[in-house]
């Protein structure tokens, strides 16, 4: 083993800075956050209602959930195994009453953000 290799591994990890590990925690806080209301029960889904907010925002970044403005998008999100997480902005198209009726006609659980709309 090379003397250089060896000394990378006695200092251990990559220090982190602060600012870094906030970054790099805020999606989870903020899906945390938007998860504490007491969610609607939609077939196997969890559907939480959100009000806007800081939380709304990092989930639009939040490269780990699905964004949707249609409710084709929706339906192909809920078909795509790999994903968990759908966020459904205040911009998009879907009302709550299509995204409730999606979530109770698919097997696979999923949790839904659906940012509330000033009209519903």
């Amino acid at each position: 083993m090379e003397k250089n290799s060896l000394e990378k591994i006695e200092s251990g990890p990559e220090p982190v800075n602060d600012d870094s590990l906030a970054r790099k925690l805020l999606p989870d806080v903020a899906r945390e956050r938007a998860a504490r209301s007491f969610p609607t029960r939609a077939g196997f889904s969890f559907f939480y209602e959100l009000d806007g907010g800081w939380e709304t925002r990092i989930l639009m970044e939040d490269t780990e959930v699905r964004k949707v403005r249609t409710a084709m998008e929706l339906e192909e999100a809920f078909m795509d195994v790999r994903v968990k997480i759908i966020f459904i902005p205040k911009s998009s198209a879907v009302t709550r009453t299509v995204a409730l009726r999606v979530c109770r006609r698919h097997g696979d659980g999923k949790t839904v953000f659906y940012e509330g709309k000033d009209h519903e």
